[in-house]
Order: C-alpha cells, then structure tokens, then sequence
C-alpha cells in the first residue's frame, strides 16, 4: 500500500504490466516482435518498479530508471550484482519505507545499455537466433 500510495504521489500515469505474453508457438519472427512490444513498453516508462528478474534486465537493457526489490530467490539479488553500476536500476535491500520514498522521488534520466553486456552475450544471441 504505501508503494502504491508514494507512486501515486510522484507520477502522473501507473500501468499494470507482465513480461508473460501467455501465448506459445510463436515463430522467431513473432517472438522478436513481442519482445520489442515489452521493450517499447518499458522505454516508455518514467519508472519501473519490480521484483522480477526479466524487469529488472529489461530495464536495464532500455536504459528505463528501475527500482527493484529482491524476491523470494538469490536471482535478482544475483544478477544485480553484474549491472550495479549501473545507475539507472537501483536494488533495495530492504522495505525501508524512507528508502522506498527516496528511490520512488528521485526521477533519473536513462542510462545507455553498458557495451560490454551486449558483447559478451553476442555469441549467446546468435546461437539462440540462428544467425
């Protein structure tokens, strides 16, 4: 509730999203269309907040300002630890409200996906793709 409310004070727009599409079968073709569907989605977004893994590397991957919260696994808490340095995705560590209202006040201007990331994953991306 208190999320809900400091969102509601601090934005104009909120919109309700799931990175599951609920759709199977999809052609290489179809899925890259989805895929890019959810990225113009968070590209858009003034803010991002989550506690999914595919969020959080969404957002960092459209350069979207994120505030992220660890779930019920080490994944997110995990995978942060490759884009911390990353200044426009922010991990909070705990449900402190005066932090929560600090991450949720403060309006980041997106960062550029960290080059190394893609490159090291090119390889992954060709295989997957079949390029």
């Amino acid at each position: 509730k208190f999320i809900l409310k400091t969102t509601e004070e601090n934005f104009d727009k909120i919109s309700h999203n799931d990175t599951h599409i609920n759709k199977n079968n999809l052609s290489l073709k179809q899925r890259t269309e989805e895929l890019n569907k959810i990225w113009t989605a968070f590209r858009s977004a003034e803010l991002v907040i989550t506690d999914r893994l595919h969020g959080m590397i969404f957002c960092y991957i459209t350069g979207t300002p994120c505030v992220v919260f660890q779930n019920n696994n080490h994944k997110v808490r995990e995978t942060y630890d490759w884009i911390k340095s990353n200044t426009n995705v922010k991990l909070m560590k705990d449900f402190s409200e005066p932090e929560i209202k600090t991450a949720l006040e403060a309006k980041r201007q997106p960062q550029p996906v960290g080059e190394d990331l893609l490159r090291k994953y090119e390889e992954l991306v060709e295989i997957v793709t079949g390029r």
